[in-house]
């Protein structure tokens, strides 16, 4: 969606609302306080379940998986080959012995500091400030190893590693020496990217999945119980329908809620381009920020 249609979010999050409000008024204040109740149950139950469940049934499904899918992604010395080349095609003019790299990474201990130390010394010259230099490497941990994970698995797991990898205070000790040449198998190296850079956001999507099903399934149970056990209401009073409305107010907002959350499992499922939240549009928006801002918590 472009930014510019920032007012849709408002939009879509006002008309669920009033729809809310004015089904409640009609339903009167009866039963509008029971849907009330089980529909603040079903959220407070779907969230803390889904919370409790996520990295369980990610370590339990999906993870073997993804160590399998990465492993595949990371034929040979892909890595080295890669980061070698990346390296090389800074504004460095150097060039990049692979021998020296599949060191600096077999020894694991101050891998960072060993390639800014090697990268400054290669002509004889400093290329650039440490800081700069500790940036630039860690843009490449993050570009290469987003390649790796998007051939085989979700985009959004993808730049979620990515993310984690631009951050300069992110240790690389641990993961180098896995990632060398020097071992046969990059198996070991596909469960530490698995654990550590896209366990959480495949976490996210779980728990999202199962937040929805749950909040859906408790509040048409809601619904049913109260079918069955409240009358008609055929003659409740102004007072009650009113009552009933303002009541509806915050049936609107859960269910505004729950649309965020479906939207938001759709954007991260889908490609870049599909994207449906743009945190420019968003945090232009009045009233859909506070609901989509709650999600992205998740």
């Amino acid at each position: 969606m472009n930014s510019e249609l920032w007012w849709l979010y408002d939009v879509i999050a006002a008309v669920i609302i009033i729809a809310g409000t004015a089904l409640s008024a009609k339903k009167g204040l009866v039963k509008s306080a029971f849907h009330l109740i089980g529909y603040i149950l079903a959220v407070v139950l779907a969230f803390s379940i889904s919370g409790s469940v996520s990295g369980s049934l990610y370590k339990n499904t999906v993870r073997s998986s993804n160590i399998d899918k990465l492993n595949k992604s990371m034929e040979s010395d892909y890595f080295m080959t890669e980061f070698k080349d990346y390296l090389e095609g800074l504004d460095y003019n150097i060039s990049v012995k692979k021998e020296k790299l599949n060191t600096i990474f077999a020894s694991g201990t101050d891998v960072d500091g060993q390639l800014v130390k090697y990268i400054n010394n290669i002509n004889g010259k400093k290329a650039d400030s440490d800081s700069i230099l500790l940036r630039k490497i860690h843009e490449g941990y993050a570009s290469i190893t987003k390649k790796i994970v998007s051939r085989e698995l979700s985009k959004y797991a993808a730049a979620s590693a990515a993310e984690i990898l631009k951050d300069t205070d992110t240790n690389i000790d641990d993961l180098a020496p896995l990632l060398s040449v020097l071992e046969d198998n990059h198996k070991s190296a596909a469960a530490y990217i698995a654990d550590n850079y896209i366990s959480q956001a495949y976490q996210t999507v779980i728990r999202l999945i199962v937040f929805t099903i749950l909040l859906a399934v408790i509040i048409l149970l809601t619904v049913a119980l109260v079918k069955a056990f409240t009358d008609d209401e055929s003659y409740t009073s102004p007072t009650s329908h009113v009552i009933g409305g303002i009541i509806g107010i915050v049936h609107g907002g859960i269910f505004t809620f729950a649309a965020t959350a479906i939207l938001r499992l759709y954007a991260i499922m889908g490609s870049n381009e599909k994207i449906f939240f743009e945190n420019s549009a968003v945090d232009k928006t009045y009233i859909f920020k506070y609901f989509y801002n709650f999600i992205m918590k998740m």
